[in-house]
């Protein structure tokens, strides 16, 4: 097996001294605020809704493409030989 570095030890064996001070939070994270309430209300119904649609959207797009036949013209293949 491979020795391990000294520091790798030490990092190993390392734990968080707690939580940061309240200070340090509110200066990186700036103060919480929710979403207004129509918003919330909104993201309840709009993203299973965009879900739909887009699979709609798929499955009645991929209705008009049927797979050309190796040797016509319209396959891309054709154009690469």
């Amino acid at each position: 097996m491979k020795e391990m570095h000294p520091w790798e030890n030490d990092l190993r064996s390392w734990t968080a001294s707690g939580r940061p001070s309240t200070r340090i939070a509110r200066r990186l994270f700036g103060k919480a605020e929710l979403a207004p309430v129509a918003l919330r209300r909104a993201q309840l119904w709009l993203t299973p809704v965009a879900a739909c649609v887009l699979t709609m959207l798929l499955a009645v797009g991929s209705i008009n493409h049927s797979r050309p036949i190796l040797g016509s013209k319209e396959n891309p293949r054709f154009f690469a030989r």
